[in-house]
């Protein structure tokens, strides 16, 4: 009897837990046909209370943020559960004011696998993916922090996205659009304007460094950005670090109005280490001008 008690406690609280996250939402299940609807911030802030795998979203409004935002999805003592592995979809509409200056893996989303991510466009305000120490912190995006790493394939899809804004004073690892991603697609994805300086190396128009299994990125474009590290090396206009050349492809790419300042050179000059990588980019087809 105590047991039949106890299993029925256990599925009302349950039921009454996807009752809570059904209501926190502007409509919508969570399934693929009927997702849950965001359109506006208190929304967009419950994704972050919901055991998100499996789970579908859709915005359905522009919004705006103000004041300091924690990343949807961590790395946590189980990266397994706390990553978002979710299904996202804005919807073509814009979430704007974006400023994360704390934690580790810092963007809109944090630390991303097994989801799809797509129709979405994302600005920074003035201080944007930063940190308020002089140390710095690891993986910075304006999309998303880290979809995977060298040890966890993202296993994601990120398409069809914009991002504009900034990202300094990482210590490392930062990207337009991601910091780092591993093992992914990324299609049809664009940084415009963009700002990008950590204190060390990785750091890239689009995507700081790629890690692990080979991402695939196509079609994508980087628009008057410029990509500077204030005390090291390793920067590119596409990605600034590929841990494995043979891994990963970039094809059918584009970047204009690129201005690269690596420590060791001139402002606006290439050292040897980027030089090298540009030319695997050439290789790889894509197309770079302004350089």
């Amino acid at each position: 009897m105590k047991k039949t008690i106890f299993t029925l406690t256990m599925i009302a609280a349950l039921a009454i837990a996807n009752l809570q996250s059904m209501n926190a939402f502007s409509g919508g299940s969570g399934m693929s046909d009927d997702p849950y609807l965001i359109s506006n911030v208190a929304d967009l802030e419950e994704v972050r209370s919901v055991a998100t795998e499996g789970l579908y979203f859709k915005m359905t409004d522009d919004i705006t943020l103000s004041g300091e935002w924690i990343p949807i999805g961590t790395w946590g003592d189980d990266p397994a559960i706390e990553a978002f592995q979710g299904n996202f979809d804005g919807g073509g509409y814009t979430v704007s004011g974006l400023q994360v200056t704390n934690g580790n893996d810092r963007g809109l989303f944090g630390w991303v696998k097994n989801s799809t991510i797509k129709n979405l466009t994302v600005h920074t305000n003035e201080t944007g993916i930063s940190h308020d120490s002089p140390s710095g912190g690891d993986i910075f995006g304006i999309l998303a922090g880290s979809v995977g790493d060298s040890n966890i394939n993202g296993n994601s899809i990120i398409e069809n996205c914009t991002v504009s804004g900034n990202v300094t004073q990482g210590w490392a690892n930062c990207g337009g659009l991601l910091g780092g991603a591993s093992g992914s697609t990324i299609i049809n994805c664009r940084a415009e304007n963009v700002n990008v300086q950590p204190r060390m190396w990785n750091a890239g128009g689009l995507v700081g460094v790629l890690r692990g299994e080979g991402t695939t990125i196509t079609d994508c474009h980087v628009i008057n950005a410029t990509v500077r590290s204030l005390e090291h090396d390793a920067i590119g206009g596409i990605v600034g670090t590929l841990e494995s050349e043979s891994a990963s492809t970039i094809t059918g790419c584009t970047v204009t109005g690129l201005t690269l300042i690596g420590h060791d050179s001139g402002a606006g000059g290439i050292g040897a280490k980027y030089e090298r990588f540009l030319r695997w980019i050439r290789n790889k087809c894509c197309s770079l001008f302004n350089l």
